[in-house]
């Protein structure tokens, strides 16, 4: 995990107004810009190998707390015979608004989707992430959860992510929940926007 603190915008959030035109939220503390970066190049199909990042204000500093992701389904889905064409979040992307607080499954706290994104449908079962075709707008589930509670999480995506944006390890999501929390309560907004684009270099 990285994190840092700075009176200085940071520069993810230049980078995705600057680049793709996309707004950030700086209405007060915890008004949280949630951005999934998604690695392109010299990636590995079932991998934990991209980012989650969370960066907000807090007593006038700003935060930024980049952890180890996947914004991508795994291996299990995307090769299971029968199974519909396994959703992949479209890139670039800010889904405004579509999120809640909620429960994964009804097993644990995450953020769960309540508006339609857009999304990829790959179906051609070869184990390859295909970043392309016709974009759909879907309301299907695709949550901000966790892999396993164990220490450190899920070495492998597998079942993890049907399509879901999924922290590597508890820690992540906890901190999260947490923040989420104190965004209703601070500043009264109950959905949550993320915004995924390719990996920053």
């Amino acid at each position: 995990m990285f994190t840092s603190s700075s009176s200085s915008r940071p520069s993810i959030l230049e980078h995705i107004n600057q680049e793709y035109g996309f707004v950030y939220f700086e209405d007060g503390d915890y008004d949280l810009n949630i951005i999934g970066e998604r690695r392109i190049s010299d990636r590995t199909t079932n991998a934990f190998d991209d980012f989650i990042n969370i960066v907000y204000l807090e007593n006038k500093k700003w935060i930024w707390e980049r952890y180890p992701a996947t914004t991508d389904p795994g291996s299990y889905w995307l090769q299971k015979p029968g199974y519909k064409p396994t959703a992949i979040m479209a890139h670039p992307q800010q889904a405004r608004g579509a999120w809640v607080l909620g429960e994964h499954r009804g097993q644990y706290p995450a953020l769960v989707q309540w508006r339609p994104i857009q999304l990829w449908r790959d179906g051609n079962k070869d184990n390859h992430l295909d970043y392309n075709g016709e974009i759909t707008k879907e309301l299907v589930g695709i949550n901000i959860h966790r892999s396993s509670i164990k220490d450190g999480g899920s070495d492998q995506v597998d079942r993890w992510s049907a399509g879901c944006q999924v922290f590597k390890d508890r820690t992540g999501l906890e901190k999260l929940v947490e923040l989420a929390k104190l965004q209703k309560k601070n500043l009264g907004y109950h959905t949550f926007s993320y915004t995924l684009i390719p990996l920053m270099e």
